[in-house]
């Protein structure tokens, strides 16, 4: 599938509806609005927040940009803006499609929401061909332990992350670095700031 027609069935999709997945926020579908192009490292994400911020929106502040940005270029590298990022041979998808929420605030997906959206995250993936790709977090994880099971059987973060396996994406292999999900917490941060320039190494 083309790059247009994977976001037209992101957009379209109605699966979690039928499912009465009454926590997913259907009303507006926020993709990406830059495509990728060879792509060295691509990073997975959560879930699009609620509400008007989105990675992809760069008219308004976006709490996980601001945090990817920064770790970047603390690793050297010019990233002012989305043109920058992708220029550079980076990209980010989010595992879940859409935002989930809990009492009208943003909340994490749950594990059924995760498989019902992880196919999308799979030809996001097969169209991309990224040379390596950085898991952020949990909800991360876990899709790809429903994409490569024998690769990835779930497990708690803090026991895996910072380790690198290795998956067969068509016909490449490909790296895959586990890591936390880019909080402002400190020690954490520079764990995180630590796999990405590991990772990012091996491209």
């Amino acid at each position: 599938m083309k790059w247009d027609e994977i976001q037209l069935k992101i957009k379209n999709c109605t699966k979690c509806k039928k499912e009465n997945q009454l926590q997913v926020s259907f009303r507006i579908k926020k993709i990406p609005t830059i495509k990728p192009r060879k792509t060295r490292l691509l990073f997975i994400s959560e879930a699009p927040p609620l509400g008007k911020s989105y990675f992809y929106w760069e008219n308004v502040n976006d709490t996980l940009r601001k945090r990817i940005f920064r770790i970047l270029n603390e690793l050297g590298y010019k990233i002012n803006n989305l043109e920058d990022f992708v220029s550079s041979g980076f990209y980010l998808v989010p595992t879940v499609k859409c935002a989930s929420q809990k009492n009208e605030k943003n909340t994490k997906p749950s594990d059924k929401v995760i498989k019902l959206c992880v196919k999308h995250l799979k030809n996001e993936i097969e169209f991309i061909k990224p040379k390596a790709i950085c898991l952020l977090g949990r909800t991360a994880l876990y899709g790809f332990s429903l994409l490569f099971p024998e690769k990835f059987k779930f497990q708690n973060l803090k026991d895996v992350a910072g380790q690198i396996r290795e998956v067969k994406i068509k016909d490449r292999v490909t790296k895959v670095m586990i890591s936390y999900w880019p909080s402002n917490r400190q020690g954490k941060f520079r764990d995180i700031i630590n796999h990405i320039k590991l990772v990012d190494s091996l491209t």
